[in-house]
């Protein structure tokens, strides 16, 4: 079945899984890979430098 067809033919929650699940999984990834780079920052540039880091980007 085409995707196009898809939205129109399958159920309501295998459609919602199917959308849901990798957005799920990529938020699971920033969030890590935010608590990586706060632990990094923490560890070798201070504890001032996590204050700061949201506004150096």
């Amino acid at each position: 079945m085409s995707e196009a067809n898809a939205l129109g033919k399958e159920r309501i929650g295998k459609l919602l899984w199917n959308q849901s699940f990798p957005a799920a999984l990529g938020f699971m990834v920033m969030s890590l890979n935010t608590i990586a780079d706060t632990l990094f920052v923490g560890q070798f540039v201070g504890a001032l430098a996590v204050g700061a880091e949201p506004f150096c980007r």
